[in-house]
């Protein structure tokens, strides 16, 4: 029969693997939408950077490139299943050299934060593989899974603060967003000097909540993020339409991860709850 102890570790084991399957769930996105931007001929960071800098033909550079996506994507979606660092490290390792390449090349407005504004995208697999050895290695487990939280922290913090700057300077794609999301959803037609005075608004919101994660992961901090990250992950298709949809696949990080840190914090508050009345049970049965 078992006891009280026992279907306490059982529910804490369930919950942890809630936790990976959702992290992995965002893994796996974001290499599926990586994969369909390259093939539709969207994500060209490290291509360009295969034929511009290191001089590659640019047929060589795009067959190099989608066959080490290709690979890249199969072995993080086998890591939903069995979540193992030579698994996960490749999608790791890929989507920061994605990160670095578009900060190289510079093809486009604010490159010079890419490697911020990805954060989440090359930290996630790296929290993925720390989590999930805190599951299998009871003497590593605190270590692993206070490291792996915290990179999921400081990741998020980075993208807001990233996207924070980005929005206080008037990033061009960010005004077309609310221009086109506000005339496709409501059908207001807003102007670009407003846009611009509604980017200076969420800029502040943005380092305001970014911030406050760094000094405790409040749960009304982390409500907001997976709202305002789902919201700005839509805002492709509510711009662009349905063909979008690898811009949200890219972003599922944006909001997987403040849902994720929501579980996890929702589990560490249970924990230390349960454990007064587990002493009791206990004492109880001493």
């Amino acid at each position: 029969m078992a006891t009280g102890g026992d279907w306490d570790r059982e529910n804490r084991d369930a919950k942890e693997r809630f936790t990976l399957l959702l992290l992995g769930i965002a893994v796996a996105a974001t290499m599926l939408g990586q994969t369909f931007a390259v093939f539709r001929g969207d994500g060209i960071s490290i291509n360009a950077w295969l034929f511009l800098d290191l001089g590659l033909s640019h047929a060589a550079a795009a067959q190099l490139e989608r066959i080490t996506l290709v690979a890249v994507s199969v072995l993080a979606w086998v890591a939903l299943a069995w979540p193992r660092w030579f698994l996960l490290a490749p999608a790791a390792l890929y989507l920061l050299l994605e990160s670095l390449a578009g900060s190289i090349v510079r093809g486009y407005a604010f490159s010079e934060w890419t490697l911020a504004a990805h954060a989440l995208r090359y930290l996630t697999p790296v929290a993925l593989i720390l989590l999930a050895a805190a599951t299998r290695r009871p003497r590593a487990s605190s270590w692993a899974r206070v490291s792996g939280t915290w990179l999921l922290r400081l990741g998020l913090t980075s993208v807001f603060l990233a996207h924070g700057y980005e929005a206080f300077e008037r990033h061009p794609a960010f005004i077309d967003l609310i221009i086109t999301s506000s005339q496709n959803l409501l059908g207001i037609r807003i102007e670009e000097s407003q846009a611009g005075a509604v980017l200076r608004i969420i800029a502040v919101v943005d380092f305001a909540v970014a911030l406050l994660l760094l000094v405790r992961p409040w749960r009304p901090i982390l409500f907001w993020m997976l709202f305002w990250g789902l919201v700005t992950a839509c805002s492709r298709m509510t711009s662009y339409g349905w063909g979008a949809y690898t811009d949200v696949l890219l972003r599922t990080t944006h909001f997987a991860i403040p849902l994720a840190l929501l579980w996890m914090t929702r589990n560490s508050a249970s924990r230390t709850k349960d454990e007064p009345e587990r002493s009791t049970r206990e004492e109880a049965t001493a």
